[in-house]
């Protein structure tokens, strides 16, 4: 057994009571997905991404890394276009699912590549954006064209509060990449 399938096991198996406290006034709304993909990876950093279940418990996760695309370029797939902003693609890479949001102009999109979770008093990082689906579990099936602002599985909550944001561009990446955008 992996290391995430481990940590997702030990997070359906704790999450058995609990009070779901939600805060209504952090969430994102359609009009933070509106804008272009470079301020919304960057607004997105330091925020929480939040796994809510069926049985009223939660993961709640700090977003680290996210990349920018703008457009339609390579292998971005061609439904992003029919998505309003704010919506979830869930994409597959060598076998792997990566979490999409649409944002700005159609065909424009972020993808969470890393995020922070306190499971039980550790911290654990899913350094990546399979092991972050996977912590998640997010799939094509149950979240593929998902809304994160009308939807209640899966929100974005939080502000950030005072955060280093760092950008990193790496080479032979499409054109249409935007950068990688982190903090700390």
């Amino acid at each position: 057994m992996s290391d995430v399938d481990q940590i997702v096991r030990e997070i359906v198996e704790n999450n058995t009571g609990g009070v779901r406290m939600k805060n209504l006034e952090n969430r994102v709304t359609r009009d933070f997905f509106r804008k272009d993909s470079l301020t919304v990876a960057q607004n997105l950093l330091g925020r929480d991404i939040v796994r809510y279940f069926p049985n009223n418990t939660e993961t709640r996760g700090r977003i680290l890394e996210v990349s920018a695309w703008e457009g339609t370029y390579g292998q971005r797939p061609q439904k992003f276009p029919d998505y309003k902003q704010g919506v979830v693609s869930v994409s597959c890479k060598f076998g792997k699912y990566m979490i999409d949001v649409t944002c700005g102009d159609k065909g424009s999109c972020v993808t969470l590549l890393k995020a922070e979770f306190d499971i039980d008093g550790r911290k654990y990082t899913a350094d990546g954006p399979s092991k972050l689906a996977s912590i998640l579990q997010v799939t094509p099936d149950a979240f593929d064209g998902y809304d994160l602002v009308e939807g209640s599985a899966i929100k974005i909550e939080g502000a950030p509060g005072e955060i280093m944001v760092y950008t990193r561009n790496k080479s032979n990446v499409p054109k249409n990449c935007r950068g990688f955008h982190y903090t700390k």
